[in-house]
């Protein structure tokens, strides 16, 4: 019966030994975990500061064109839905083609789309009224329906052409095509058009396709 003990004692601590290392173990996977949590932590503050950062930016069109953001805060007076938004808002790019697609545009990317010409008439006699500066309007009723054919390499091609201004999406970048080096632009005349050096500064279009980009990582960290 002693000898019965000892064996029973001997396997106690054999056992008790494997239970210290587990609890060893498991205390160093928690810290682990604690310092990921902390780190996932951190990176979630970060990402909610830059995406709340950029949203401010959006809601106040920071960015756009004097002209046109004047016009969007006094968008009502013109009635229900006859000033839609600018051209930037039907447009949906990752950052890159955004960028692109801002150095093709140039001015045009702060064009504002209306709801027809009767609604950019409106606008007219406002424009001389207050003399906000340079607007670039694009009616709805302007355009008839293309026939949604699209080559690959065209730049409307490479965006989401989105909600009632996606036509003039698509007029204004169906069949112009990104020189080789992506430093020009060739239209279906074939004039070549050379923008300026990219001035650093991102517009309304690399604006919101940061927030997109913003907000699908905000969704990764949360599972995380």
């Amino acid at each position: 019966q002693l000898e019965m003990a000892r064996e029973a004692a001997s396997a106690a601590e054999a056992a008790l030994e494997q239970s210290r290392a587990a609890a060893r173990e498991a205390r160093d996977r928690e810290a682990a975990a604690r310092a990921d949590v902390r780190r996932v932590e951190e990176e979630h503050t970060a990402v909610q500061g830059r995406l709340a950062a950029l949203e401010g930016l959006e809601r106040e069109r920071v960015g756009l064109a004097p002209a046109a953001a004047k016009l969007l805060r006094e968008r009502e007076r013109f009635g229900s839905d006859a000033v839609l938004g600018p051209l930037s808002d039907f447009i949906g790019a990752d950052a890159a083609v955004a960028a692109q697609i801002e150095r093709f545009l140039g001015a045009t990317v702060h064009a504002v789309v209306v709801r027809d010409r009767a609604a950019a008439d409106a606008v007219r006699a406002w424009h001389s009224e207050t003399n906000p500066g340079a607007l670039l309007l694009l009616p709805l009723d302007a355009l008839h329906d293309g026939n949604g054919n699209v080559a690959p390499d065209e730049l409307a091609a490479r965006v989401r052409a989105e909600g009632a201004g996606g036509n003039w999406v698509r007029a204004l970048l169906g069949k112009v095509k990104a020189t080789p080096e992506g430093n020009g632009f060739i239209d279906a005349r074939g004039a070549m058009w050379l923008p300026a050096k990219d001035s650093g500064s991102a517009g309304p279009l690399t604006r919101r396709a940061e927030l997109e980009e913003l907000r699908a990582t905000l969704a990764n960290v949360d599972l995380r």
